[in-house]
């Protein structure tokens, strides 16, 4: 079977709302309680000139009063155990009152409808009840019994002055409708508990497939790195080659591990502008949200579960994607020429992006991400492609493209900007200069390094003979020269 898997983080806000909820209903009951019998016990007081109904309504009165000061007292710390008393405490009272004010209608001359009072307080409790079926499914059956037991103990039946002929079995009615309506509540929030655990696992899978993005980026520049130094070091020491092989098998493995991390892309949402990514900053938020949902847990131990995570929105960042292509900004550029709009001359740099989406370069596997990167570069290049408002997209979203508008607005190769243009030549220049300079140094130390080799890498008889030919050439020279004294 194996442990127990944790509830969703987020279903501490449906454990809150319950009680919320709870409180509410016993509240405005017990409140209601205390407007109804204070009316009431004038009523009586004026209709049967005797002080026992209405003693027993405001003894009923002080009763609720206190249940309200428990419930405004030790509103933070209620459990639903308490809730449930104080709202059966405030109603139960009903039961004796009620058999009370019957018996002495019945000996007050009166024309009335009886039961009244129970069908007003079983439709109270369907609808202000806590979402719990047994105890208003409970009153609801109590008063409704009560009732009957009332109409044929007292002959109600043949009274003279009762003017209901359909009774008992109207409050009967009344108590299935009630009975009903508490019914549709309890089924509501246990349906809105189920979405809310759906929605809570959806944003759990959602955060780990973020972490798991985050954490690939993060190993793709040291991967990248060691697939250099293994390559030179393949290159420059051949006798290694059983460690190289070690290492590549390694690499390997760490290469599909990442490739897993990334088969969680799927998960995510990808949003215009999520281009904007840093996965050290990613993975600093995600551990400062679960050290904060960590403090928040902890005064929250006695509930089931604790509150919801905030959402995060990946993108991998457009540092490492490079510069667009020269054709893609001389279509741009031509697009901008022939009058085309912003939207046409973006779409050369997101069909870019596609292509190289579609060709594996980047690791960008999504179309939402290469659409996002493809709209960064069109901005960063100059395209007049202004931001998305507020309200269209999130306050970082606009941040990261108010920030590649403003930078290809002053140095974009697209924005017409002479002087950002110059400044992107006089660039472009430096770069092939120290380039070219770069390249002439490696040539040079290339040739001094093969002219060493090859002479490393003669025999020892080649220098042998080398050595006899420059004696032979010395001693010729030397038997000239004394020729020429003598």
């Amino acid at each position: 079977m194996g442990p127990e898997r944790p509830r969703p983080l987020t279903l501490g806000v449906v454990e809150e709302e319950l009680l919320g909820r709870g409180w509410r209903g016993a509240f405005f009951g017990n409140l209601l309680v205390v407007l109804t019998e204070v009316a009431y016990a004038v009523i009586d007081y004026q209709v049967f000139h005797r002080p026992l109904l209405p003693a027993l309504r405001v003894l009923h009165v002080l009763w609720v009063l206190g249940g309200l000061g428990v419930l405004l007292a030790r509103r933070r710390g209620l459990t639903s155990k308490m809730i449930n008393a104080c709202f059966a405490g405030g109603v139960l009272p009903f039961l004796p009152i009620f058999a009370v004010a019957e018996y002495a209608m019945t000996g007050a001359g009166l024309i009335w409808v009886p039961m009244t009072g129970h069908r007003l307080v079983m439709l109270s409790i369907g609808v202000l009840a806590p979402t719990g079926l047994w105890l208003g499914g409970g009153l609801i059956a109590a008063f409704a019994l009560e009732a009957v037991v009332l109409w044929f103990t007292l002959g109600l039946g043949a009274h003279p002055g009762v003017r209901s002929p359909w009774e008992p079995w109207v409050t009967l009615i009344y108590g299935g409708v009630a009975l009903a309506m508490l019914a549709y509540r309890v089924r509501s929030h246990a349906i809105e508990v189920k979405l809310r655990e759906a929605r809570a696992e959806a944003e759990a899978l959602e955060r780990l497939a973020r972490l798991f993005i985050a954490v690939r980026d993060a190993t793709n520049t040291p991967l990248q790195t060691l697939e250099l130094c293994i390559a030179v070091l393949r290159q420059r020491s051949p006798e290694n080659e059983p460690t190289v092989a070690t290492m590549e098998r390694a690499l390997a493995r760490l290469r599909a591990l990442a490739h897993r991390l990334g088969s969680v892309d799927p998960l995510l949402v990808w949003r215009e502008g999520d281009e904007s990514f840093d996965a050290e900053a990613m993975l600093r938020h995600l551990e400062e949200d679960l050290a904060r949902e960590a403090r928040a847990a902890a005064p929250m131990s006695l509930l089931s579960t604790p509150r919801p995570i905030p959402t995060l929105q990946l993108a991998t960042s457009t540092k490492g994607h490079g510069m667009p292509e020269k054709q893609t900004l001389q279509r741009a550029r031509q697009a901008k020429r022939t009058g085309k709009k912003p939207t046409t001359q973006a779409s050369e740099f997101v069909r870019e992006e596609m292509h190289h989406m579609k060709e594996g370069k980047h690791g960008t596997e999504s179309r939402q991400q290469a659409i996002a990167i493809g709209l960064s570069k069109a901005r960063r290049a100059g395209v007049d492609l202004k931001p998305p408002a507020p309200g269209q997209a999130r306050r970082k979203t606009r941040q990261s493209a108010r920030s590649a508008y403003r930078l290809g607005q002053e140095e974009g190769e697209l924005s017409g900007n002479k002087t950002a243009s110059k400044r992107t030549t006089a660039r472009k220049s430096t770069t092939a200069r120290k380039s070219t300079a770069t390249r002439k140094r490696t040539t040079a130390r290339g040739a001094k390094t093969g002219g060493r080799t090859a002479a490393a890498g003669r025999t020892g008889r080649a220098k042998t003979a080398a050595k006899k030919t420059a004696s032979k050439t010395a001693s010729r020279k030397g038997r000239s020269s004394s020729r020429t004294k003598k």
